[in-house]
């Protein structure tokens, strides 16, 4: 009976300590469920995706390969090379593009409760703060940036 009564202070006491406040903070309602019909479009978004994508992709390897002929040549020529930079870039556009379209269609169908389940939609990365190496603030001393030279 006396670690029943006394679990529930564990929380509170992380909290006064300076824990983390998750553990006093209420559970997240739980999912709203799918209804079939809305299962099924979702199933179908991703194949319907792959295919308009097959061929985007296609086009953009075939560019690629064409592009490190033109960097193998005795004399590369820069016009011959930005052209071909500017077909890539076109390409990826249109893949990008599908991806976009997918990514709406998903939330069309979702409702404002299911939305605001789903992580946020990726954003540029953060850089790390200053001093934060792989072993936290200050990082292993192998980690360490090297001293500035003046």
């Amino acid at each position: 009976m006396r670690v029943r009564s006394v679990t529930w202070l564990l929380p509170l006491l992380a909290l006064c300590l300076g824990g983390d406040r998750s553990a006093v903070a209420a559970p997240p309602p739980p999912p709203e469920p799918l209804s079939p019909a809305v299962q099924q479009k979702l199933a179908e978004l991703p194949v319907a995706m792959t295919r308009k994508a097959a061929p985007l992709r296609a086009q953009l390897e075939v560019k690629q390969g064409e592009l490190r002929l033109l960097w193998m040549a005795t004399q590369p020529d820069r016009k011959a090379i930005m052209k071909k930079l500017a077909e890539l870039s076109a390409a990826h556009d249109k893949l990008v593009e599908a991806q976009v379209d997918l990514d709406l269609a998903v939330l069309k169908l979702l409702t404002p409760a299911q939305r605001a389940m789903m992580a946020p939609p990726p954003g540029p990365p953060q850089p790390p703060p200053p001093g934060a190496g792989p072993c936290g603030p200050g990082g292993a001393p192998g980690m360490m940036p090297p001293p500035p030279l003046f």
